[in-house]
């Protein structure tokens, strides 16, 4: 007869002080893991109301897990607001904590620089990191997560804008410097430092243009220093006026626009 004992016993239920037979277990790691993964993503579904706050406020005084008529509170919602990072003792600090845990240090650069929280977001850099990645000589990598190199753009706007309007003025920009981080070549030193300048200045021109959808909004859009660099780039008045109204295709013509001039300078 085959034994039908388990190779390594019969599992038990592990028992400590004030634990008796029949009680259950504690909770394993990897319970604890699925729990908290459940609280991000209940955490990130949208509002019932759709008010965006993203706070989580119920009709209750906020110190019971009831609400009125014995509801369950709605979750904790991860902030998406203009809101302070959370710290430490916080009632979501945690959750933020584990959320942000991804190797993505530069949304919580953002966070507490700019004093948005990251989620509901695209964080954009304005060095874009392939640049870091595959041109290592032309910036320092502290560069890469400083605070003034981060853009937020709300998910909302990120596949028009940032996915394809930045996109398209990103690769016009590298066409026009000659580079191609798709299939990256060796740069000679005597070309680094008008690469670099180059890079900034198409990263301020993206700035100027589409600044208005970025989170929080950069203090050049529509500054006059702004309109002054676009005229002394040859930019007609009249465009430069447009530009809080403008459609992205009348926005990647002022940047092209905006280049041509650069490049004759």
């Amino acid at each position: 007869m085959p034994n039908e004992e388990p190779p390594f016993g019969v599992p038990q239920t592990p028992h400590g002080p004030g634990r008796e037979q029949g009680d259950d277990a504690p909770p394993e790691p990897d319970d604890i893991l699925r729990d908290l993964i459940d609280r991000i993503i209940a955490s990130i579904a949208p509002d019932g109301d759709g008010d965006g706050d993203g706070d989580g406020d119920g009709d209750g005084d906020g110190d019971s897990d009831q609400g009125e008529g014995g509801e369950p509170e709605p979750p904790v919602k991860l902030p998406i607001g203009e809101v302070p990072l959370p710290e430490p003792g916080d009632p979501i600090y945690d959750l933020v904590m584990a959320a942000l845990a991804k190797g993505e240090d530069y949304r919580q650069i953002f966070w507490e620089f700019t004093g948005h929280s990251p989620f509901g977001k695209e964080i954009h850099h304005a060095i874009e990191q392939a640049i870091f990645k595959y041109f290592p000589n032309l910036f320092d990598e502290g560069d890469k997560d400083h605070p003034n190199n981060l853009r937020g753009f709300w998910l909302s706007d990120a596949p028009k804008i940032h996915r394809s309007a930045i996109r398209n003025a990103l690769n016009y920009l590298y066409r026009t410097l000659g580079i191609d981080p798709r299939t990256p070549a060796p740069i000679p030193d005597s070309k680094l430092p008008g690469l670099r300048t180059g890079l900034m200045f198409g990263a301020v021109l993206i700035d100027i243009l589409f600044g208005r959808w970025m989170v929080p909004v950069p203090p050049i859009f529509g500054s006059p220093i702004a309109s002054n660099i676009l005229e002394s780039l040859g930019v007609p008045p009249d465009m430069i006026d447009s530009i809080e109204d403008a459609d992205t295709g009348d926005l990647m013509r002022i940047f092209k626009m905006a280049l041509i001039g650069w490049n004759n300078l």
